[in-house]
């Protein structure tokens, strides 16, 4: 038993361009997608306000700040790590490994664990497997209750790391949560700040500030996301991704589109949020957008949406908004108005577009989505939307 106590992109010209890759396979269903979705949440680093609707979808019809980013660059050497304090190197070349947990507060007081040491007769802190952020805390004696703690309980939770560098010599890393923030129908967030290993005083935020001036994130457990490529991999294992809301990763999660849930069965409706968010229109890793640009975004499955075509879209937008593209599993399949306002349609160009049927096509240019019929509105679809 475990009581709970109280940068600027205008041109593709000598640009790096890499692929999403997934490790489960298949179409996203309709169902999966309803089963998933229900939140809401905040935008993008340093750059204005949202307009979402309570309780929805995405951005509910309202228009909120993208961001091309995968990874917070100051997050860089810990974004990921192996709960079990395995080595872990991430795709910015760090190698990274979890060494110590401290809380402040438990119910046997301050407890600091070696990461994959014996306790020694002394309480031990674990981190739990799952999406939520959670501390089990065992007692000396094996009859001791275990604790589990989360939320507000884990402000002030250190989480010490080794880090090698590119010059090959150990760093130490240290993270503390400073704040707690619970988004109804996502789960907890948590803002964490860097800490000087020599003073212990906090240095600065591991995440950049997003639109609502939070410096949040959503802790992932068995995601890898490669920074470079956006490659994505549902590892199942102990890998904790630490996704800031002002990358895409996190903002998926606030739109309601996290991969906890679908991971076990699809995974393609978070990497499709990841897409839409980065306007990564050909679905291979490359963003045709920067931070600050508006977009909103709902789909044609989630609860209220159901069955949601773009001829519904298009008569629901407000005044000034437009359509921007529509997406399937694939990337987008046409486009209205490029949320870059630095090109047109007319410079969107996929080297490879891939598409349901298993077929290719190569400098393929997306279909104006003035004349683009649906041609089957079954399948799943996201939709967004930018300013005129």
């Amino acid at each position: 038993m475990e009581p709970t106590p109280g940068a600027g992109v205008t041109s593709k010209q000598g640009r790096a361009r890499g692929g999403i890759m997934i490790d489960t396979h298949g179409t996203l269903s309709t169902l999966a997608l309803a089963t998933l979705l229900g939140a809401t949440g905040c935008d993008q680093a340093g750059d204005g306000g949202n307009d979402f609707r309570a309780g929805g979808i995405g951005t509910g019809g309202g228009l909120t700040l993208n961001t091309n980013q995968w990874v917070s660059s100051s997050a860089r050497d810990v974004y990921e790590f192996n709960r079990m304090g395995e080595w872990h190197t991430n795709s910015y070349g760090y190698e990274t490994r979890l060494s110590q947990i401290h809380l402040p507060n438990s119910p046997y007081g301050p407890v600091t664990t070696t990461v994959g040491a014996a306790a020694g007769g002394q309480p031990k802190a674990t981190i739990k497997p799952g999406d939520e952020l959670e501390i089990r805390v065992s007692g000396p004696a094996p009859t001791d209750p275990k604790y589990v703690l989360e939320g507000d309980q884990l402000i002030g939770m250190q989480l010490t790391f080794t880090v090698r560098a590119f010059d090959g010599i150990d760093h130490p890393a240290i993270i503390q949560v400073v704040d707690h923030m619970d988004f109804e129908g996502v789960g907890a967030f948590y803002e964490f700040h860097k800490v000087d290993p020599i003073s212990g005083t906090l240095l600065a935020p591991l995440c950049e500030q997003d639109s609502n001036e939070l410096r949040m994130a959503r802790v992932f457990d068995g995601l890898t996301v490669n920074g470079d490529t956006g490659a994505m991999t549902f590892t199942g294992q102990a890998v904790h991704h630490i996704a800031c809301t002002s990358s895409a990763p996190g903002k998926a999660a606030l739109y309601g589109y996290g991969p906890a849930e679908l991971a076990p069965v699809d995974p393609m409706a978070f990497a499709l949020a990841n897409r839409v968010i980065r306007a990564d229109y050909c679905a291979d890793g490359y963003p045709y957008t920067y931070p600050g640009n508006l977009f909103g975004l709902t789909d044609n499955g989630s609860p209220g949406n159901e069955g949601t075509t773009l001829p519904d879209v298009l008569a629901s937008l407000d005044e000034g908004v437009v359509i921007e593209a529509v997406w399937d599993d694939f990337g987008v399949l046409c486009i209205g108005s490029p949320r870059n306002t630095n090109m047109g349609r007319e410079d969107i160009v996929c080297p490879t577009k891939r598409f349901p049927n298993g077929s290719v096509a190569y400098n393929w240019r997306p279909p104006t989505c003035e004349t683009w019929a649906d041609p089957d509105p079954t399948k799943i679809r996201f939709y967004s939307t930018t300013e005129e």
